[in-house]
């Protein structure tokens, strides 16, 4: 309940996962592999732009839901299932619904399994221990009994109940390259057919890894990329961790930096901030640089690629910056004005204008980030001035082991050489 369950998602880490003071980046390589095997993405099926989409399995060790409560949790819409729970995802009970019109190609049923099981340890002697399992797909207007003006989506339930069996666990989980070779005990999976996600046409551990940590700067738990679809020994899988997690090792010396911006007298409240600059280096499937508005840790919407350079004129930090401003924690209702259930943008409100300008002059006026852009600027001065300075002395040594190219370069002499053709008479007049 709301009294007992921790505040935030930093204390429900620490508490439930002894992850020490919530965060990843206090644990070892081996321990954060070790925790992601309770949530895994795994790739399967068909790769390539052209292929028609690859499918996607989401998996998890959660808790689980039994054949009786699925209807209510996972498969409802709408319903107020998480507002007492503060430290968890989801705020509009819809984010389920979102990858719907994209499972499958166009023009197709856009088909997603479900199948979930609860967790025996917290299971109650008089619940349902069984799997069960849904298959939801897209019904056009032509198919549907009533008059409607839409397409509409419904889950498989013969005679209202879900299907359901009795099993101590599935083969769900890939090993290695190879998928469906591990059992899985409980807890949820999501299966997405053909899904139309740009960024998973690669590689999981390219675009894909990438566009995941941008989603999940302060990702408060490790995900395992498990990619299937490819044979070369490089596809092994990875460990998602997030922008913030992964160490400061990759940051300019002096990074991450914070504070917070005080909108207490809008009645917004305070924002803290954290910011770092990556060394130039790092490749650029590591992080996604920008200005991210974030809610326990996952990105609710952010200012677009353009301003770090056109907003803050930080534009020797364009790939390298990573601003994040944590608004968990303002006033509620500001909050809820503020994010649109797709959490990709911003409802542009005046108080999204105010939090706006107060980042713009906050960060372009940073001394650091002022500092940092300068000593990037000088270097790559300096570093151009040097690629000049390379060339002329590459010329300069050409036209000293053959001065006759000078000559020919200057219009005077007789140009003939063991190496070179005659490439001009000798000159009427001297």
């Amino acid at each position: 309940n709301k009294h007992s369950s921790p505040k935030n998602m930093k204390d429900a880490v620490t508490n439930f996962f002894d992850v020490p003071n919530g965060n990843l980046a206090n644990l070892t390589s081996d321990e954060r592999r070790n925790l992601s095997e309770n949530i895994q993405i795994i790739a399967t099926g068909n790769r390539g732009k052209n292929s028609g989409g690859g499918s996607f399995t989401i998996l998890d060790k959660g808790e689980g839901q039994t054949p009786e409560n699925m209807p209510k949790t996972i498969l409802s819409i709408g319903s107020q299932n998480k507002g007492a729970i503060r430290f968890v995802q989801g705020m509009f009970n819809q984010g389920g619904t979102a990858v719907l019109q994209f499972c499958g190609p166009p023009g197709g049923f856009n088909l997603q399994l479900i199948a979930s099981k609860r967790n025996p340890n917290i299971i109650q002697p008089n619940e349902n221990k069984n799997w069960s399992f849904t298959v939801i797909r897209r019904y056009e207007e032509d198919q549907i009994k009533r008059d409607v003006k839409h397409s509409e989506y419904a889950y498989l339930a013969p005679k209202g109940k879900l299907l359901e069996f009795s099993a101590k666990e599935i083969v769900s989980i890939a090993d290695g390259k190879t998928a469906y070779s591990l059992p899985q005990s409980h807890g949820s999976l999501f299966k997405l057919y053909q899904y139309q996600w740009t960024a998973g046409n690669s590689l999981l551990q390219f675009d894909a890894q990438r566009y995941i940590s941008r989603k999940l700067l302060g990702s408060p738990l490790p995900v395992k990329l498990v990619e299937t679809r490819y044979e070369k020994p490089e596809t092994k899988d990875i460990i998602m961790v997030g922008v913030w997690n992964r160490g400061n090792d990759e940051m300019e010396e002096g990074f991450p930096i914070g504070g917070k911006l005080d909108l207490n007298k809008h009645g917004i409240g305070s924002i803290p901030w954290k910011l770092a600059v990556f060394k130039e280096e790092v490749k650029m499937s590591k992080i996604e640089a920008g200005c991210f508005l974030t809610v326990n840790g996952q990105e609710h919407g952010n200012l677009g690629e353009t301003f770090i350079t056109s907003q803050l004129k930080k534009e020797f930090l364009d790939r390298s910056l990573v601003i994040d401003l944590d608004i968990t924690d303002i006033s509620r209702r500001k909050r809820e004005d503020l994010i649109n259930t797709s959490r990709d943008k911003f409802r542009e409100n005046q108080d999204f204008k105010i939090i706006k300008e107060e980042i713009i002059k906050t960060f372009k006026e940073n001394e650091t980030l002022i500092e940092r852009n300068r000593i990037r600027k000088e270097a790559k001065q300096k570093e151009k001035l040097q690629n000049n300075e390379n060339k002329i002395k590459i010329v300069s040594e050409i036209l000293k082991q053959e001065k006759n190219i000078l000559n020919y370069l200057t219009g005077a002499g007789i140009f003939i050489t063991s190496k070179m053709r005659k490439i001009a008479e000798e000159p009427e007049y001297v």
